[in-house]
């Protein structure tokens, strides 16, 4: 590149300053594509960024900048690019690395509920949740990149101003969250069934509410009747007693109406 660009702009580098130049090209930048290789993202995109601090030419700025900066334009592009594109990859990476972890987790909650593990499965459940929650918040949707490394404040001003720019948020896509938070719903509701200390609670509730049948209160019955949620065999006759009730708090017609 700066043989190409020495020739189009008839500008000879000196020696020693292009292999200043090299060193920082073999120490940041090649070095940032092994990085990138190897699938460390972070390592990758800091090296590429540091690999843009170029030594002062002739130690005077105005002519490092007309004369370096502008035969370099083409190289600063290119390492400008690879740097908002793995600004994005880390940010994906991110929601997605949250994904994978909800999705662990929700194969062991299936694990759990096959070994009858009801209260490690409820706090799965739980744990669920709070991920699906962090998911969805607008933090994740539009979240930022982690920073560059203090080294960054040596490159040129207006480069730097271009990297601060890539660093600004960027939306993410997340997945179609509402299938599983159906799924852990009807779950969570069976599971609180399963748990001795929660049955017995509800048992209370459903003889509480029959007692109240026969004092015929039937507002309370109605209301104890209705926190009866599981397990699904008493839940579903705790329905049919509220329709039932319903039907005896209805006035009764004017027998005397409507006769002729």
């Amino acid at each position: 590149l700066i043989s190409d660009q020495e020739r189009f702009y008839q500008i000879t580098l000196p020696r020693s300053y292009k292999k200043k130049l090299e060193n920082v090209f073999l120490q940041s930048y090649l070095s940032a594509a092994e990085a990138f290789k190897s699938g460390d993202l972070g390592k990758a995109r800091d090296l590429w960024a540091e690999s843009l601090v170029f030594p002062i030419y002739a130690g005077d700025i105005q002519k490092h900048r007309g004369v370096v900066l502008t035969m370099l334009r083409p190289f600063v592009n290119d390492t400008l690019s690879k740097i908002g594109a793995v600004n994005h990859m880390l940010i994906v990476r991110q929601v997605r690395d949250k994904e994978s972890a909800l999705s662990d987790r929700y194969a062991e909650l299936c694990r759990q509920i096959e070994n009858r593990a009801w209260a490690e499965a409820l706090s799965s459940i739980l744990k669920c949740e709070e991920e699906i929650q962090a998911l969805e918040s607008p933090g994740m949707l539009v979240a930022e990149p982690p920073p560059y490394p203090a080294g960054i404040r040596e490159v040129d001003r207006d480069i730097q101003a271009t990297l601060y720019e890539l660093l600004k948020p960027s939306p993410v896509t997340v997945a179609d969250l509402g299938p599983i938070k159906q799924d852990l719903a009807l779950k969570k509701k069976v599971i609180q069934g399963f748990l001795p200390e929660n049955l017995e609670k509800v048992q209370k509730c459903y003889h509480e509410a029959l007692e109240m049948v026969h004092q015929q209160r039937w507002d309370e019955a109605e209301r104890l009747l209705r926190g009866v949620e599981y397990p699904v065999v008493l839940a579903k006759d705790a329905q049919e007693k509220v329709k039932i009730l319903k039907k005896l708090k209805m006035p009764a017609l004017d027998s005397g109406s409507g006769s002729a």
